[in-house]
C-alpha cells in the first residue's frame, strides 16, 4: 500500500481531485429555511374598514399602521390585509396577506428592511387582535390604496424557493402548496451519474481487492448525486473512503472515463453519518424524503444498496407535519425505501426514547407511494413485535406486520377511565378509511368506535360526516351542502343513573342504541333545506349516554325544514314526527298528558308539526316611508305526540322507601288541555310603526293585531281568538364629558358618560281567554291580553385606553337599571305532582312559577313573563383582562327576591383565565357558589378545575378536575370528576394521538362515550 499523508506528497493528486471535483472547498449553497408560524397577530391604527371578498376577509387601514408579531415588527403609512384560511391546515390556522405601502419597513430580530413598498405573507395559528379608533364596514376595494396594494398581491402563491419578505411559512402548513412527492420506491438499477465530493483533506490507495484507486476524505466530507430523473442523494459524513473505478490516473487524461466524478462507485462513510434522498421538484407522483442517520455506511450508488449501523431512518412527506421514524442496530438497505433491520424501533416520535413504538427483533420494511393521496406508506414485516409505550412492554406478537401512512394511523382516540354507573371502561375511536387503508372520496370522512364497560358491556357506533357543493353551468350559482350521521349501539346489562332524586333502572342484556343523520343544503334562489332522522330505543339510553345531546340538542325524530329569503321577505316549510313514539329532549319531560290519578303514570309528549307553513315580513317601509310594517304568518297541522312509556319509565318515580322522589318541572305547553288528535292552526300576526322624531325623543306608536284559529280546542270543536294591542316605545340619550377625569391606578383617561331612558307602553284585549285554547307553543297559543309597562334606564361609562398610537374606546362600566309592571295576567300552569302530593317534599318543586323573575319582550309584548319586578345588572371591566358582573331581579307582586349573582372573570394573558361566582334563585332557596379555571402550566402541561357548591344546603354539586400532558406526538390527559346532581363520579384517562386523523389539541375537552 502506497499512502499519501499530505497535500505536499501529492500535490497532483489534489490539484485533479480539486478540479475535478468542481472545487471541493467550495461550500453547498444553502437552502431557505422556514420559520414557524407566528403565535398572534397584532393591528394598531386610528381607522380600518373591513369587508369580505368571498370567503377572505379583508381589513383596509387608510392611516398608519402598526402590526406585530411574535417576532417581527412591520409598519407603514397605510396597508391592506387580507385573511384567509389556510387550505390543509391541521390546526384551522390563518394565512395573512400584507400590503405595506408608504414608509414601509419590517424588523425581524436584528434584520430590518425598508421601502416604499413591502409585500409579506404570516400563517397565524393564535388570536388576530385589531386595536383601533374607528373601525365600520365598507367595500374599499374601488379605491387607489386598494388597487395599488391588489397589484402587489401575488396571483399565485411564492415559490417556495424565494425567502424576500417571507415571515412565517412551512412546508406542511399549506398542502395546496407543497411540492408532491416522487415515484414509489422500487428496487431498480440507476444509470450512472457522477458523484461530486467536498472535503477538508484527502489521501489516496490503490490497494482496494480489485486494484482500483480509493480516495479517503476528512473533515466535513459530502458526497453529492444528482440523477438523471432529477432526484438527488446527499451523504455527509466526519470521514469517507470513495472507491472508484480508476486504477491509473493517466485514464483520467482521455480514455473511457474523463472524469474522476463518474468514476465513483460505492463509499464507506463513518462518524455522524447523514444520508438525504430529497425527490424531484417537478414531479407530480412519488416518495417522500427520506433521511439516515448512522455510524458507519456502505453505500453502492449504482444499485442503492447499503449497509448501515447504529441507524435513525426518517421518511418525511411535506403533506403531513411528522415523519415515521426508525432505529435500528443494523439495516441493509437492498434499494431505496426498502430495508431489512435487526433490533428495530419503528415510531412517529422525535424522541431519542420513543413515547410509543413497535420493537422488533428483526424487520424488513418497505417505503412506497400508491399515488393515492395517503402520502408514503411504510409496510412492515416484524419478528417477536412488542408494542411499547415509554419503552414499557405493553402487548407482545411473535410476528406482527401491518402498514403505517402519513395520512394517519387508524386510532383516533382511545380513552380508559372508571365511573360510577358505567365501571371501569375503555372507549376507542377509528378512522374507516385509514383502517382498510384506501382514500376517501373529497369530503367524506368516517368513523367507527368500539367500546367495553365492565358494568355495562360491549358498545359501538359508525359516524361520518361529508360535504361538497358545486356552480351550475347556466346560472353560475352554487349548490353545497353537509352532513353528519351518528349512531351507537350497546348491549347493556347495568342501571341507569339518572340523578339522585330519580330511580334506578336496570337492564339484563338489552340491546340499546340510536341513530341520527343530519343534512343540510344550500340551493340557488336562496333557498336552504334542512333535514333530520333519527330514532332511539327506549326512555332513557340519551339521557343516561348522551345527556349533553338530550339536554341541549335537536329532538331525535323526522323532520324537514325548507326557507327562502330575500330582503324582508321569508317563506318557511316545517314538518316534524316522532317516530320512536318517545320524549328525547330534556325540555319536554315537563310536558305530559295526565296518567291514572298518579302522577308517576303521565306520559310525555313532544308536538308533531305536519306540516307547517310560514310567511314573514320584517321591517317593510309603507306610506312613503311613514310607517314600517312587520308579518308573522304561520298554517299548519299539530299533535301532541304522547310518548309510549309513562314517567316511571324515565325514572321518574318513588321507591318503596319513598327516599328517591322528583318531578320533570312545570309544564309549559298542554296546562291548559291534551289532545292526540290532529289540529289545524293558523297564526296571523301584523303590526304596524309610526316612528317619530320629536327633537332628542323617538317616539314610536305602534297597533298590532293576532288572529289564531284552531280545529280543536279544550271545550271541544273550533275556536278563533283575535288579539288586538296598541302600545307606543319611547326613546332617547344623553351624555357628558369630563375629560379632567385621569388615573393611570384605575386605567382612566377622560370619562364619557351616555344616558339611554327606554319606556314602553302596551295594552290589549282579546276575544279568547288562554286556557280556551290548547297551548302548543308558549309565543303562539301561551299568549295573553296583558298590559304592561316597562321603564329601563341604561347608563354607559367610556373611557381611553391603550396608550399613545393606540387609543381605543371601551365601556370600563355600566350600569342598566329597571322596572316593569304588568295588570291582567293569566294564572300561572301548576306543577301536577305538587297538586297530586300528599307531602310538601322541596324535592317536588313550587306548586307554579310566580315567585320567579318576569321579562318583557319588546318585540313581543303579548308574549311577556307577566311578573312585575325591578330588575338591574352591571359590568365593571377593571382592566382589559378584569371583569366584576353582577344582576338583580326583585318580584313586586310576592315581595322577595326572585334572582341575584355576582361574578368575577379574570384572564391573564393566553396562560391563565378563572371565574367565581355566586348565584341565588329564590323560589328555590339555592345558592350556589362556583369556580371556573383554565392554567397552561408550560409548554407539555395544562390543567383545568371547575367546582360548584350549594351553600343553602352545605353540600357540594359538582366538581372536575383535567390535566393535560404534551408529547411529541400525541396528548395523555388525566382527571377525575363529580356529579350530586346526576349522582355520578369517575377517572379518566385518554390517549390523544396528535396529527393523525384530524385529532388536535382543541378536541381535548370533547370525550363521548
Amino acid at each position: 500500500m502506497i499512502t499519501h499523508k499530505s497535500r505536499k506528497q501529492s500535490p497532483v493528486l489534489i490539484a485533479a481531485l480539486m478540479v475535478l471535483a468542481g472545487f471541493a472547498s467550495r461550500p453547498l449553497t444553502a437552502h431557505a429555511q422556514y420559520e414557524s408560524p407566528t403565535d398572534f397577530l397584532q393591528i394598531d391604527t386610528d381607522t380600518a374598514e373591513t369587508f369580505n371578498d368571498g370567503t377572505t376577509q379583508v381589513v383596509y387601514i387608510p392611516t398608519p399602521v402598526t402590526i406585530r408579531t411574535d417576532r417581527a415588527t412591520l409598519t407603514a403609512k397605510s396597508a391592506v390585509v387580507w385573511f384567509s384560511t389556510v387550505e390543509g391546515s391541521v390546526l384551522n390556522r390563518q394565512k395573512a396577506e400584507i400590503a405595506l405601502i408608504g414608509d414601509a419597513k419590517i424588523e425581524q430580530g436584528a434584520i430590518a428592511r425598508s421601502g416604499d413598498r413591502l409585500f409579506v405573507s404570516a400563517v397565524i395559528t393564535g388570536p388576530v387582535r385589531l386595536t383601533v379608533e374607528t373601525r365600520r364596514a365598507n367595500d374599499a376595494r374601488q379605491t387607489d390604496l386598494y388597487r395599488t396594494a391588489a397589484d402587489m398581491r401575488p396571483v399565485v402563491a411564492p415559490d417556495r424557493g424565494q425567502v424576500d419578505n417571507v415571515l412565517i411559512q412551512r412546508p406542511w402548513i399549506d398542502a395546496s402548496n407543497t411540492p408532491p412527492a416522487t415515484q414509489p420506491s422500487i428496487p431498480v438499477t440507476t444509470p450512472k451519474s457522477p458523484v461530486r465530493f467536498f472535503f477538508k483533506d484527502a489521501q489516496t490507495s490503490t490497494a482496494t481487492p480489485d486494484g482500483n484507486i480509493a480516495a479517503i476524505l476528512k473533515g466535513d466530507v459530502t458526497l453529492i448525486q444528482e440523477r438523471p430523473s432529477g432526484d438527488i442523494i446527499v451523504l455527509q459524513a466526519q470521514q469517507a473512503v470513495v472507491f472508484t473505478t480508476v486504477n491509473d490516473f493517466a485514464n483520467l487524461k482521455g480514455g473511457a472515463i474523463t472524469s474522476l466524478q463518474e468514476a465513483v462507485t460505492a463509499a464507506y462513510l463513518e462518524g455522524d453519518v447523514r444520508i438525504t434522498f430529497t425527490p424531484a421538484a417537478g414531479k407530480t407522483k412519488g416518495g417522500a424524503e427520506q433521511r439516515l442517520l448512522a455510524e458507519k455506511v456502505y453505500y453502492e450508488f449504482a444499485t442503492d444498496r447499503a449497509v448501515l449501523t447504529d441507524v435513525i431512518l426518517e421518511s418525511t412527506d411535506p403533506r403531513v407535519p411528522f415523519p415515521i421514524t426508525t432505529r435500528a442496530r443494523t439495516v441493509r438497505q437492498l434499494a431505496l425505501g426498502e430495508y431489512k433491520t435487526e433490533g428495530s424501533v419503528l415510531t412517529t416520535s422525535q424522541f431519542a426514547s420513543p413515547s410509543y413504538s413497535v420493537n422488533s427483533t428483526k424487520a424488513y420494511l418497505r417505503q412506497y407511494d400508491k399515488n393515492d393521496g395517503y402520502g408514503v406508506r411504510t409496510e412492515f414485516e416484524a419478528d417477536n413485535a412488542t408494542f411499547r409505550l415509554f419503552g414499557v412492554p405493553v402487548f407482545y406478537l411473535p410476528r406482527a406486520a401491518g402498514e403505517v401512512s402519513e395520512r394517519g394511523l387508524p386510532l383516533r382516540t382511545i380513552t380508559f377511565g372508571g365511573e360510577r354507573s358505567f365501571g371501569v371502561g375503555v372507549a376507542t375511536e377509528w378512522g374507516l378509511f385509514e383502517t382498510l387503508g384506501r382514500l376517501p372520496p373529497e369530503g367524506l370522512d368516517a368513523s367507527y368506535r368500539l367500546d367495553y364497560y365492565t358494568d355495562r358491556g360491549p358498545a359501538g357506533g359508525f359516524d361520518a360526516s361529508y360535504k361538497g357543493g358545486f356552480v351550475t353551468d347556466v346560472t353560475r350559482q352554487g349548490w353545497n351542502f353537509q352532513g353528519d350521521f351518528t349512531s351507537y349501539l350497546v348491549y347493556d346489562d347495568g342501571q341507569d343513573r339518572l340523578g339522585r332524586e330519580r330511580a334506578r333502572l336496570s337492564h339484563e342484556g338489552d340491546v340499546r342504541g340510536r341513530f341520527q343523520w343530519q343534512h343540510q343544503h344550500f340551493l340557488p334562489d336562496n333557498w336552504q333545506v334542512q333535514l333530520r332522522a333519527g330514532y332511539t330505543s327506549d326512555a332513557t339510553f340519551l339521557e343516561e349516554w348522551f345527556e349533553k345531546e338530550f339536554n341541549d340538542g335537536l329532538p331525535t325524530n323526522l323532520s324537514a325544514y325548507a326557507k327562502r329569503q330575500e330582503n324582508t321577505e321569508a317563506l318557511t316549510f316545517l314538518m316534524e314526527y316522532q317516530v320512536s313514539d318517545l320524549v328525547t329532549t330534556a325540555d319536554a319531560l315537563q310536558e305530559r298528558f295526565p296518567g291514572d290519578g298518579n302522577s308517576f303514570t303521565d306520559k310525555p309528549f313532544e308536538v308533531d308539526r305536519l306540516p307547517e307553513v310560514g310567511y314573514y315580513r320584517v321591517g317593510d317601509s309603507l306610506g312613503d316611508d311613514q310607517f314600517t310594517f312587520f308579518s308573522e304568518n304561520r298554517l299548519g297541522g299539530l299533535m301532541m305526540h304522547e310518548s309510549g312509556d309513562d314517567l316511571s319509565a324515565y325514572g321518574f318515580q318513588a321507591n318503596a322507601g319513598n327516599d328517591r322522589f322528583a318531578s320533570p318541572g312545570i309544564p309549559s305547553a298542554g296546562y291548559t288541555g291534551t289532545s292526540s288528535d290532529y289540529n289545524i292552526r293558523g297564526d296571523f300576526r301584523q303590526e304596524i310603526d309610526y316612528p317619530i322624531d320629536a327633537g332628542e325623543y323617538r317616539i314610536v306608536p305602534y297597533v298590532m293585531a293576532r288572529f289564531t284559529g284552531y280545529t280543536d280546542s279544550p271545550g271541544g270543536g273550533a275556536e278563533n281568538r283575535l288579539l288586538a294591542g296598541i302600545g307606543t316605545r319611547v326613546t332617547t340619550a344623553f351624555w357628558n364629558i369630563d375629560d379632567s377625569a385621569q388615573s393611570d391606578f384605575w386605567d382612566i383617561h377622560r370619562i364619557r358618560h351616555v344616558v339611554e331612558p327606554e319606556l314602553h307602553l302596551f295594552a290589549s284585549a282579546a276575544t279568547v281567554e288562554r286556557n280556551d285554547v290548547f297551548v302548543y307553543d308558549e309565543t303562539i297559543d301561551g299568549v295573553s291580553d296583558i298590559a304592561a309597562a316597562s321603564l329601563v334606564l341604561r347608563q354607559r361609562w367610556q373611557t381611553k385606553r391603550g396608550g399613545p398610537g393606540r387609543w381605543r374606546n371601551v365601556d370600563f362600566l355600566s350600569l342598566n337599571v329597571g322596572v316593569t309592571g304588568f295588570a291582567n295576567q293569566p294564572d300561572e300552569p301548576e306543577n301536577r305532582d305538587r297538586l297530586l302530593s300528599a307531602t310538601d317534599d322541596e324535592r317536588i318543586g313550587p306548586l307554579n312559577a310566580e315567585g320567579f323573575r318576569g321579562l318583557f319582550f319588546q318585540s313581543m309584548p303579548e308574549a311577556s313573563i307577566p311578573r312585575s319586578n325591578i330588575f338591574a345588572d352591571a359590568q365593571w371591566r377593571v382592566s382589559d383582562s378584569t371583569i366584576l358582573l353582577s344582576d338583580i331581579s326583585w318580584n313586586i307582586e310576592q315581595q322577595r327576591l326572585a334572582t341575584t349573582s355576582a361574578g368575577l372573570l379574570v384572564g391573564r394573558g393566553e396562560r391563565v383565565s378563572y371565574f367565581t361566582g355566586l348565584r341565588y334563585i329564590g323560589e328555590l332557596d339555592s345558592t350556589i357558589a362556583s369556580f371556573n379555571s383554565s392554567y397552561q402550566i408550560s409548554a407539555k402541561y395544562s390543567a383545568n378545575f371547575n367546582a360548584a357548591v350549594d351553600l343553602a344546603k352545605s353540600s357540594s354539586r359538582s366538581g372536575s378536575f383535567n390535566v393535560v400532558r404534551k408529547f411529541d406526538r400525541f396528548y395523555l390527559s388525566v382527571g377525575a370528576y363529580y356529579d350530586a346532581v346526576e349522582d355520578t363520579s369517575g377517572l379518566q384517562f385518554s390517549f390523544y394521538p396528535e396529527g393523525l386523523s384530524g385529532v388536535n389539541s382543541g378536541q381535548l375537552s370533547n370525550f363521548a362515550r
